[in-house]
């Protein structure tokens, strides 16, 4: 395993619903929410999850280790402003893939994992992949296990903290499993899926006052053939 560990953390921005009145909750054809003058937001085990690539990062260069942090989301193109101030906390690259508006993925986690698999094995080469447990919206749950079978790795759900080894081979991952505590040793590569935290991630969005980084930083957009990457997985 080389001195620089590529870490990848995914989010997903979704509507705050905790805005809507009583009045709003109108559902549309499509059974969603009617929410786009609602502002975006991150979900609870998503900003877990990059806080968590955040601090993995730090203890490896304690460890004498070099990382590169990707954060990469799959969606619209409302993202921009989360991706920005991801730059300014110290991630490297910040992707978007970019679907059309009429593709409705809340509920298809094989075409998410799909779509990640095929960043990682053709741009990223990343060796730790973490992601929130599920999004707000569609609540799966599924996502990191089919992500994990189409990499062939190992995957850990319910994650709650991370270790490096001072090998940089391993890492010491704790989580629930069933109501108990596991902490386990794991060879990279592999699949993690953090777990909701009681208390909010800090996520460094309130330590932004790094706003001239913000603006320097040019996205990384990117439209993939969804139809393509579904037949060709």
């Amino acid at each position: 395993m080389s001195n620089n560990i590529k870490i990848l953390a995914c989010f997903k921005t979704v509507a705050d619903l905790e805005m809507l009145t009583h009045d709003d909750w109108l559902i549309n054809d499509d059974y969603s929410i009617a929410s786009s003058f609602v502002r975006k937001a991150l979900s609870n085990s998503d900003e877990n999850a990059l806080e968590t690539a955040l601090q993995l990062a730090d203890s490896a260069k304690n460890l004498g280790l070099t990382t590169e942090l990707t954060a990469l989301t799959i969606g619209d193109d409302n993202s921009d402003s989360f991706l920005k101030n991801l730059y300014a906390v110290n991630y490297h690259k910040a992707v978007a893939i970019n679907i059309a508006s009429n593709i409705d993925l809340r509920f298809n986690p094989l075409a998410i994992a799909t779509l990640i698999s095929h960043y990682r094995e053709q741009i990223g080469q990343q060796d730790i992949i973490i992601l929130g447990n599920q999004s707000d919206d569609g609540q799966n749950g599924q996502t990191a296990m089919l992500l994990a079978e189409k990499l062939n790795w190992p995957c850990i759900t319910q994650v709650t903290h991370l270790a490096l080894t001072h090998d940089s081979t391993h890492l010491t991952v704790t989580s629930v499993q069933d109501g108990l505590i596991l902490q386990q040793s794991i060879k990279l590569p592999l699949v993690l899926a953090m777990a909701i935290r009681r208390k909010r991630p800090l996520c460094v969005y309130q330590t932004l006052n790094l706003s001239l980084v913000r603006q320097k930083k040019t996205l990384n957009a990117m439209v993939l053939p969804i139809l393509i990457l579904m037949n060709n997985s």
